[in-house]
C-alpha cells in the first residue's frame, strides 16, 4: 500500500518506521530517510497506519 505524502513523495506504508510530530510532522522510514508530510494528509496517514497495524 502506497501513499502520496507530498507532491514529490510517494511512500510504501510497509516501510514506515515511525511518525515524528515535531517541526510540522515527518515520517521516518526503515532505511533512515525522513519524508515530509502535508498537514492536510496527516490525519489520513495516521488512520491508514492504525488500520495496517490491526491487520
Amino acid at each position: 500500500m502506497f501513499m502520496r505524502t507530498l507532491k514529490s513523495f510517494l511512500i510504501n506504508l510497509d516501510e514506515v518506521k515511525e511518525y515524528v510530530r515535531t517541526d510540522g510532522g515527518s515520517i521516518k522510514m526503515k532505511n533512515g530517510d525522513l519524508v515530509g508530510i502535508s498537514s492536510d494528509k496527516v490525519s489520513d496517514f495516521l488512520h491508514l497506519m492504525a488500520n495496517l497495524k490491526r491487520e
